[in-house]
């Protein structure tokens, strides 16, 4: 593309129909995601961090953190807030470990 690299990237310049999938690349691959309970999109972006971390996304830290959850130093106490959070989600909000079993990805260039 021509232009100034700030023009191209300017939301002005930008099909507004585009902008939700450029959300998604950055929050995917971003070194940490912050996510909210009960939100599809932020469900969606724990399972889609696991598959770039796959293919080659080493950086990628991709434990679930929420908005809503104060963490602390100590690992333990987090994990029991996430467990007590996620016995109030429904289902449809969770993103399970199981699914991410097995992400081996070869990249092809």
């Amino acid at each position: 593309a021509e232009g100034k690299p700030d023009e191209i990237v300017s939301a002005q310049n930008t099909d507004f129909k585009l902008l939700g999938l450029i959300e998604q690349i950055v929050c995917a691959t971003g070194r940490r995601f912050i996510g909210t309970p009960w939100s599809t999109f932020s469900s969606y972006m724990f399972r889609l961090r696991h598959h770039m971390k796959a293919v080659g996304g080493h950086y990628i830290d991709t434990k679930l953190y929420y908005t809503i959850l104060r963490y602390s130093d100590n690992e333990s106490d987090n994990e029991a807030k996430l467990r007590e959070l996620w016995r109030r989600m429904p289902n449809w909000g969770k993103e399970f470990e199981e699914g991410q079993q097995g992400l081996h990805y070869t990249p092809r260039f």
